[in-house]
Order: C-alpha cells, then sequence, then structure tokens
C-alpha cells in the first residue's frame, strides 16, 4: 500500500489561527463536520487543543444528508458563532458555493482546509480563507505513482508521501462584503489573493 498524505491532523491548528487571524474579532467557531466520520472526530481533537491555545471555543455544526444549511446556520448564530470552519469531506465539498452564500447572508466568515471552498471558480462567492495541502500538485504527483505502478513496482515499495506545497487563500471579496478588513500580515503570507 502505497499514496498521499493530506496532513489534515497536522495543519487543522494553523487552518484555525489563520481564521482568527485574518478575523480578529472571533470568540466562538462553528465546526461543520460529519459525526460518522473517525477522521473528523480525530480533527476535533486537535482543534480543540489548538482553541483553547487561541482563547477561543468551538461548536461542532453535525451535517447530514437530513439536515438543511439554513437550519445549520441558524443553530450556529443562535449559538452566538460568529465565524465557522469547514471540515473537508464529500458532502460539504458538494456543498461549498451553497455553504459560501450562506455565510454571507448571516454575516459569518468562515474556513476552509482547501482552496476549492475559497476560489469562486469552485465555490462561488467563497468562503473568507483557506489554508492547506496544494491539492493540485498532489494529484500531478498521484499520477507519477500511477505510473510507476503500472510499470510493474510494487505500491509496498514505494513510501507514502507527505505533501511539500501549501497554500494560503484570501478571499478580499467576501472580506468586502462582510465588511471584515483582512491584515495585511495575513495579505503579506497569502499565496493567492482574490479580489
Amino acid at each position: 500500500m502505497t499514496g498521499l498524505s493530506t496532513m489534515w491532523p497536522d495543519l487543522v491548528a494553523k487552518q484555525l489561527q489563520t481564521l482568527k487571524e485574518a478575523a480578529p474579532g472571533v470568540s466562538k467557531i462553528g465546526v461543520l463536520l460529519r459525526q460518522d466520520s473517525p477522521g473528523h472526530a480525530q480533527l476535533m481533537t486537535e482543534l480543540e487543543r489548538a482553541a483553547a491555545n487561541l482563547g477561543i471555543s468551538l461548536l461542532p455544526v453535525v451535517v447530514s444528508a437530513d439536515r438543511e444549511l439554513p437550519l445549520l446556520f441558524d443553530e450556529m448564530t443562535a449559538a452566538g458563532a460568529d465565524a465557522y470552519f469547514v471540515l473537508n469531506e464529500p458532502r460539504t465539498d458538494a456543498m461549498r458555493g451553497d455553504i459560501a452564500a450562506l455565510a454571507l447572508r448571516y454575516r459569518l466568515p468562515g474556513a476552509a482546509q482547501t482552496r476549492r471552498y475559497v476560489d469562486p471558480r469552485f465555490a462561488d462567492p467563497g468562503l473568507l480563507v483557506s489554508y492547506g495541502v496544494d491539492l493540485s500538485a498532489m494529484h500531478r504527483r498521484l499520477a507519477l505513482f500511477v505510473d510507476k505502478i503500472l510499470k510493474g513496482a510494487k505500491p509496498a515499495d514505494l513510501l507514502v508521501e507527505q505533501p511539500t506545497t501549501f497554500e494560503l487563500v484570501v478571499n478580499l471579496k467576501t472580506a468586502t462584503a462582510l465588511g471584515i478588513t483582512v491584515p495585511s500580515s495575513i495579505l503579506a503570507r497569502a499565496d493567492e489573493v482574490i479580489e
């Protein structure tokens, strides 16, 4: 067995910190997650550790097929969430445009683990910020794995690789719509600023 690691557990603290830096006034962050995902349980443990260090609280918000997104945002705001963070998974990925649109309606800054949630080419209008692995670079690297295996390499002989390319993406259009001034320290570090 071989493959590429996305390093989600290692990155969630930095992702949460990036949201806090981009929208400094936030104090309670709703976390959109799947309750039946073992990976999300591990990520919540890491997020709770990071939240304690940042002086913020987290509100788990369970995404499921029978719960409509507007109700989730109603619950988040009623519970006092002033921002949200999306844990990557197929269900939320398919709803990323709807999530971004609702966030604007509810005036909540949001962050995600990949640029697909922030970049309007993938999720119009896009969340405020993302920090994570460059999935395009990973997909290109994965093609090399497939090529080696098709040429006879044994998967067990190919080491699991960690990503080497990470990207910080900031959506200034969303920031403007939310009335947020993103600090220059974030903009200076961004790999891409969407205007």
